[in-house]
């Protein structure tokens, strides 16, 4: 029998302890490395549920991921506190649109903590099939108009630009392409298959003799195109933000 002993050297010893020592900080800093490229953010809107009425758990979470993805779009940051988002003071919109059996919510959201605010829009219906609520575009958190912004510009990223002139043509559609309560003034638009080259034209509906169009006076053109920025604000947007002209024989 081979009695004979293994002899280690010491200083070969050393070396592999600090090889082994060395392989596991570098499993740990690739680890670390992975996980930093993910944003680490923590959204949730303070008193979300509490401010609009009948807004379900799910609602909320999908607002708070439409937000998150804005936020992880437009910031360096890798981190958002928890609750740190809030609905600007009068600008929450809440409505229900009982003709298209729609519910509505439009809102702006602002981030002290880096400084960035948002246009939030958020529709539901009872209906999971409703013609006027896309799924492309139920839930959408986007860039605000430079007027809106409290914190200063930080260089917006706006992939979704589009989707406001969506929302608008289909509340158009629903309200029958006239302004509510006024039978009399139209309002139609022309879009592309994504709504980046949108349109709103409003018209007065009813004919002079040979029923085309008639003549109006600046007064008449001023009350039209004041009611349309108001069917606009009713929706929670802004005149800069919906491209529209007035036509009748001009």
């Amino acid at each position: 029998m081979d009695n004979r002993k293994i002899k280690i050297n010491p200083v070969s010893a050393v070396l592999i302890f600090f090889q082994v020592i060395f392989i596991i900080l570098m499993i740990i800093s690739f680890r670390n490395l992975f996980n930093s490229s993910e944003p680490k953010l923590d959204i949730e809107v303070s008193g979300l549920r509490d401010e609009i009425a009948g807004l379900s758990e799910e609602g909320k979470e999908v607002i708070e991921y439409n937000i998150y993805q804005a936020v992880s779009l437009n910031s360096a940051s890798d981190n958002v506190q928890k609750s740190g988002v809030f609905i600007r003071e009068g600008s929450l919109i809440n409505e229900y649109f009982e003709k298209i059996n729609v519910h509505y919510v439009n809102f702006i959201a602002d981030i002290p903590d880096i400084q960035q605010s948002y246009k939030v829009v958020y529709e539901w219906s009872d209906n999971p099939e409703n013609e006027f609520i896309s799924p492309d575009y139920s839930a959408v958190a986007m860039c605000l108009d430079e007027s809106q912004l409290i914190y200063g510009d930080f260089d917006c990223v706006n992939e979704k630009s589009y989707v406001k002139n969506a929302i608008v043509s289909d509340m158009i559609r629903g309200n029958e392409y006239i302004i509510p309560g006024h039978e009399n003034i139209g309002i139609s638009f022309i879009s592309s298959v994504r709504y980046d080259d949108f349109k709103i034209q409003i018209n007065y509906l009813d004919c002079g003799s040979q029923c085309v169009c008639r003549e109006v006076s600046d007064t008449e053109k001023q009350e039209a195109v004041g009611l349309f920025v108001d069917f606009l604000s009713k929706l929670g947007f802004i005149k800069e933000e919906i491209p529209f002209y007035f036509y009748n024989c001009e």
